[in-house]
């Protein structure tokens, strides 16, 4: 029996997409995790398939690209959580997507002259890859998503189980 058959064809296909935006992500946006910690998507060419930006790839300011997205990690990490619903309208969506420090930073960087339409599906895809990379807790809902902590969600579940 095929293993997709057991787990269910929608948890097949998250599976499948979380790895393709993950890819994606890594390939647009500099590592997440410092030298020698994390899952790493380091090839023979180096990480996102750049030569000779392997793990210890750094920003154009020079720091390690894992700081980057500290502001974000840390905006979560003080209990704030982000809910996006597919049916907000689009100034409301934007409007959630930059109340998290950091996060419009980190694409402005990359896409300085970006739309708002750009600029929105960036920043979900930094929120995204940073969940494909273990960096936040992801829970779809109906009709959105929440972006949590990931250590505060993981405990959660530990309290839950008990």
């Amino acid at each position: 029996m095929y293993e997709g058959e057991q787990e269910g064809a929608e948890s097949v296909a998250r599976h499948i997409l979380g790895k393709a935006v993950r890819e994606v992500f890594l390939r647009k946006y500099p590592a997440v995790h410092p030298p020698g910690r994390g899952r790493s998507a380091a090839g023979p060419e180096g990480a996102r398939g750049r030569p000779g930006a392997g793990p210890e790839a750094r920003s154009p300011g020079g720091e390690v690209e894992s700081q980057t997205y500290a502001p974000i990690v840390h905006w979560f990490s003080g209990g704030q959580t982000l809910e996006l619903s597919d049916e907000s309208p689009f100034p409301e969506h934007v409007a959630a997507l930059r109340s998290v420090a950091g996060l419009e930073a980190c694409v402005r960087q990359r896409l300085p002259s970006a739309s708002e339409g750009e600029l929105a599906g960036h920043m979900e895809l930094v929120l995204d890859g940073l969940h494909q990379c273990s960096m936040l807790a992801k829970e779809d809902a109906d009709h959105g998503v929440g972006y949590r902590d990931m250590i505060g969600a993981m405990f959660r579940q530990m309290e839950e189980i008990e």
